[in-house]
């Protein structure tokens, strides 16, 4: 390494110092760092009311996703909650054990017999979905809520 390259470096780190990235850049890049280790199949999303202006009944607020594999299809209501959301969603087929995974961590969805599942004070920010399958377990993409 040349001396420029050391002064290049030493600025760099300077400017982390004095102008951090936000908390939700922080967040994402955590969340991505967890996908280095993929083994699932990854469910796309494939329709978002967010990009589809008036086609949402009810509140303004909600938004309806749709992410679908090989294997399942995993519809979504997120409805914002301040910093949180709560999540109404139902994974055809019935596909269980299945969770919610944020950067803070990992929260079991219990599925009833027809996919249905509820998950109530989920932090704001990117979510992943995973269900466990017959064979390989599916996630969806991380999503930002």
């Amino acid at each position: 390494m040349t001396d420029s390259d050391e002064v290049l470096l030493a600025r760099l780190r300077q400017a982390a110092v004095d102008d951090p990235p936000p908390p939700l850049v922080l967040e994402a890049a955590k969340a991505a760092f967890v996908m280095r280790t993929l083994d699932a199949e990854l469910a796309t999303l494939i329709a978002d009311s967010r990009e589809t202006v008036g086609a949402v009944r009810g509140p303004a607020d909600t938004r309806l996703l749709v992410f679908e594999a090989a294997s399942l299809t995993v519809d979504l209501q997120v409805t914002p909650r301040g910093d949180r959301r709560h999540l109404v969603g139902q994974v055809t087929p019935a596909a269980g054990p299945a969770s919610v995974d944020t950067p803070g961590g990992v929260r079991p969805l219990e599925l009833d017999s027809y996919g249905r599942f509820v998950s109530d004070d989920v932090p704001a920010g990117p979510v992943r979905l995973r269900f466990g399958t017959d064979g390989r377990p599916v996630a969806t993409a991380w999503t930002m809520l």
